[in-house]
């Protein structure tokens, strides 16, 4: 029944020299993510109590970015860790749904009262050009998984087609290792706008507090 291809035979038998390792890896790595989440969520509070509007709208995306960034660990952590082939299959159609959701609300964060509000900071233009290259690699993203996506998340997980043969067909192809790439590639963009996001609020945080003392 399942698509169990020589690529996830291949990943399981690494894997098991390497589940220590990996376990480790994912532990800290959700440490991380729950600390600057909390921090996160503290920066966005501050500046909704001090009406901080362009702070607020910066502090808000980089905390979005790490809400998908930290589920999307958690489940590649359970994914990568489970035994049986309907757990990898659950796991890999949860990743699909949270990819396909947030990449959409990424390119909405991202629009045009993103770009009005860090306009004012110092090197805008290479802002400018940081955000238009992570743009591109949603872009690219989204060409290359999403009507992949959109079937596990249509068929299988955010509604479930009542044609049972229609919707376990779709669960049943999906491939191991194919959701582990799915996962790991949305995630390096992630990371990458997470650290775009970070030199944003590194500036704003000075930048803007100088503007609202003049």
């Amino acid at each position: 029944m399942y698509n169990i291809t020589e690529t996830d035979v291949e990943f399981e038998q690494l894997l098991k020299t390497k589940i220590v390792e990996f376990e480790k890896q994912f532990e800290n790595n959700l440490i991380i993510q729950e600390s600057t989440m909390e921090l996160l969520y503290k920066g966005v509070m501050h500046s909704d109590s001090n009406n901080f509007k362009n702070n607020r709208m910066i502090w808000n995306a980089s905390c979005y970015v790490n809400i998908i960034s930290y589920d999307l660990k958690v489940i590649g952590k359970n994914l990568m860790l489970s035994k049986t082939e309907w757990e990898k299959r659950y796991f890999a159609r949860q990743a699909g749904l949270l990819i396909y959701e947030g990449t959409n609300d990424l390119f909405d964060l991202f629009g045009r009262e993103f770009r009005t509000a860090i306009s004012g900071l110092s090197d805008f233009e290479k802002l400018k050009e940081c955000l238009k290259q992570i743009t591109k690699r949603l872009n690219y993203y989204k060409e290359t998984h999403f009507e992949r996506l959109h079937n596990i998340r249509n068929v299988s997980i955010a509604h479930r087609d009542q044609n049972t043969v229609e919707q376990l067909s779709t669960i049943f192809s999906i491939s191991w290792v194919e959701a582990i790439n799915f996962i790991s590639e949305f995630d390096q963009i992630l990371n990458l706008t997470g650290q775009f996001l970070q030199e944003i609020m590194n500036k704003s945080v000075v930048e803007f507090q100088e503007l609202n003392e003049k």
